[in-house]
């Protein structure tokens, strides 16, 4: 047992790093003796540790390997911590060893008070469950993340002559992955891996504006000290710049899936093909949107959109926007959400709230909320305008389908046009959404598809089209035959594309001669998506979803496995694989059968 479950709450003083001389809600746990651990907060343990309190630990340039852990406890005899310098020698334990501590004590503070006095929320899940950091995480380490398996973050330190990576908005970012994982948990890549970071980084700097602005009540400031639309700027260099995320002039990684060339910037705007780009790149539309909807659009400048917004638009203010975005997050939005999900989602929201916080003077309504999130997404290319709303109700023209082949991968054609935009055309078969189409020209949307997750005979499919309104058209329901020898109902079933089709926790997914087919396969274990503290157990998974044809009565589901292991013989199943049929929230319908180490060394079966 640790003796912090003894401590008593104490309020201490920190020289950050970026925030100055901040107070510290730290713990004593002996007289003379204190540490750095807020028991004011969290009502609930740490999910890893099983200890109360959100606590900051000194990693000592260690790295995650083969599981997750909390590090060494940083523990003070004056309760006053760090000297507000960057960190620049080998003793992470110092007091100049302290201060990356201390600022990412306090972002996690401001954080949580930030959710619990502007939205009513009980920490990152809404429970008051404690989380923990690690600083000095690794060697020369220039990021931070969040772990779900353990609702905690690490920290690293970057290079010995640049700041260290925790900056206010910084933490709060990481902080909010954790809000995330626990509300609409968007999937983490694709558009919904975009939005997924668009959602830390517009509430880290919602987070740094009500931190700086004085921590004033329910509402965030829409001007600050210190406070800005640049992603971690104090630390120098700023990464992301969310009024113009093409400012960033970083490097796009682009590919299907796994092969990548290299362009030039964030996206500003969203495109059909944006779902191939770094999701630290494709968040880049959705940060921009924010930024309109808060502050407005200009007609020139860094901050207009001439080519969607040629007159500009009118924002509605830090609070009300902040408000728009956590509602859409915690009451509508899902796993698999798209930008055009998002504009849905607030608009709902927007439509459904009562109260708003007037802004620059201007009293707010629900009509200027609605019209407000009506023009911040066309601003990037999704929807059009509320003006142009108001008189369009002429749906997309869609032609006849064209079905190209009747064997293995076939491919689905529909040409498609509009007087405004076409901004979705969905292909389903036999009634059930198999797609989303790409375009392959001026009018023409395609799709491939592996027919052998169909039975052979006869099938329908038909073709759905939106424009930016919501106006829809169909195509006639058109009948097709499929001539497959078997039928497969999994997708990249030897893992041959990457991760492609799969949703996984922490996997890697690799090349081998060891395959049993092709050069992909899998490993599974450590960092899993969900830890027993107690038992220090960690458990990843690999699923996918999948239909059963019309008229299904029976269906086959094989696995080759071949096991190594470096368990000693006799220790019993201490690593194990379980394969399942599960619903779509991960609960075991059935279980088809169980690998171990125990398996080990029998070859392929």
């Amino acid at each position: 047992v640790s003796q912090s479950r003894y401590a008593a709450p104490a309020k201490g003083t920190g020289n950050s790093r970026f925030d100055g001389k901040v107070s510290l809600d730290a713990a004593q746990i002996a007289p003379g003796q204190f540490e750095l651990r807020d028991f004011t907060r969290p009502t609930l343990p740490q999910t890893l540790t099983g200890e109360m309190g959100n606590a900051v630990y000194d990693l000592e340039n260690q790295v995650f390997t083969d599981k997750l852990f909390a590090g060494r406890s940083y523990v003070d005899s004056d309760n006053t911590w760090g000297d507000g310098q960057n960190y620049v020698n080998n003793d992470t334990q110092s007091t100049n060893g302290q201060t990356a501590a201390v600022d990412v004590a306090y972002g996690i503070q401001s954080a949580w008070d930030y959710y619990k006095a502007v939205h009513g929320r009980d920490g990152f899940d809404g429970k008051g469950t404690a989380t923990f950091a690690n600083v000095h995480y690794g060697l020369n380490v220039a990021n931070a993340f969040w772990f779900d398996a353990c609702n905690c973050m690490g920290f690293g330190d970057d290079a010995a002559d640049k700041p260290t990576d925790t900056t206010l908005d910084t933490v709060a970012h990481e902080f909010s992955h954790g809000f995330c994982y626990h509300s609409a948990n968007l999937v983490y890549q694709d558009e919904m891996g975009g939005l997924n970071e668009a959602n830390s980084d517009i509430m880290g700097t919602m987070v740094e504006f009500w931190t700086r602005g004085g921590k004033k009540g329910s509402t965030i400031p829409d001007v600050a000290p210190r406070a800005d639309w640049e992603m971690f700027k104090d630390a120098g260099e700023p990464a992301r710049f969310m009024y113009k995320p093409s400012l960033d002039d970083k490097s796009l990684e682009w590919g299907y899936p796994h092969a990548f060339f290299w362009g030039r910037y964030s996206l500003d705007a969203w495109s059909p093909d944006m779902r191939y780009v770094d999701v630290h790149f494709n968040s880049g539309p959705m940060n921009r949107a924010f930024y309109f909807l808060s502050c407005g659009a200009t007609t020139d400048g860094v901050t207009s959109a001439p080519e969607y917004l040629p007159k500009g638009m009118k924002g509605i203010g830090n609070t009300n926007a902040a408000r728009l975005w956590y509602g859409a997050m915690t009451k509508y939005m899902t796993p698999m959400s798209l930008y055009v999900d998002a504009r849905a989602a607030m608009l709902r929201v927007a439509s459904e709230m009562n109260e708003f916080e007037p802004y620059q003077g201007r009293h707010i309504t629900r009509k200027d909320a609605l019209e407000a999130v009506q023009n911040a997404f066309p601003g990037i290319n999704v929807g059009i305008s509320a003006d142009k709303q108001r008189t369009d109700s002429q749906a997309p023209v869609v032609n006849s389908l064209e079905i190209i082949g009747s064997t293995g991968e076939i491919t689905l054609k529909v040409n498609a046009r509009d007087n405004r935009q076409i901004t979705l055309i969905e292909f389903y078969v036999d009634d059930l959404m198999i797609g989303v189409g790409k375009r392959c020209s001026t009018d023409c949307y395609s799709l491939k598809y592996n027919s052998s997750s169909l039975s052979n005979g006869t099938h329908s499919i038909m073709a759905k089209a939106y424009d930016a309104v919501g106006n829809i058209s169909y195509t006639d329901m058109q009948e097709f035959e499929v001539l497959n020898s078997s039928c497969e109902l999994l997708h990249n079933n030897g893992f041959e594309n990457g991760n492609l089709w799969w949703m996984y926790s922490y996997p890697e997914i690799t090349t081998s001669d060891k395959a049993f087919e092709g050069q992909h396969f899998i490993t599974l274990g450590g960092f899993g998506h969900e830890t027993n503290f107690e038992t220090n157990q960690f458990t990843d998974y690999v699923a996918q979803g999948f239909f059963f044809p019309k008229d299904t009565a029976s269906a086959k589901l094989t696995l080759w496995a071949s096991v190594t292991t470096k368990e000693a013989p006799g220790v019993g199943a201490v690593d194990a694989a379980t394969v399942m049929i599960a619903n779509q929230r991960g609960q075991a319908l059935q279980i088809l059968g169980q690998i171990s180490n125990e398996d080990a060394n029998k070859g392929w079966n």
